[in-house]
């Protein structure tokens, strides 16, 4: 299991970098990120995507107020919306896509190996 010591820490970055630059949208910084490492989002560990944070970070004097609301918000997030909720509610109800596929012919299972069809 991964330490969940990590995750208030990787927040903060997050934060703070996200106040830094607050026309971007989070999707673009952690593409950005992942980017940088010429890898799929997915695969980035949590401590390269905090040093990614932290190297772009444009240190700037943030005020009393913007440091308190960031280490507020890593505290304790903002509870999410009941439109949020549903949206989640609908993504839960999708199925998982099939691993395997199956001739449209035969009904085979088809492998990495390919598949000749005896009904064709």
């Amino acid at each position: 299991m991964r330490d969940p010591n990590r995750i208030p820490t990787i927040l903060a970055a997050l934060g703070e970098y996200w106040m830094n630059h607050p026309d971007l949208r989070l999707g673009q910084i952690v593409s950005n990120a992942a980017a940088s490492e010429r890898m799929d989002v997915f695969f980035v560990e949590d401590d390269v995507m905090l040093a990614r944070l932290q190297k772009d970070a444009v240190r700037v004097n943030l005020s009393p107020e913007a440091l308190k609301r960031v280490a507020d918000l890593v505290e304790s997030p903002p509870k999410p919306s009941k439109r949020m909720k549903k949206a989640a509610a609908r993504v839960k109800r999708v199925p998982p896509p099939s691993s395997s596929y199956h001739c449209g012919v035969c009904g085979d299972s088809i492998g990495l190996e390919g598949h000749i069809c005896p009904r064709a």
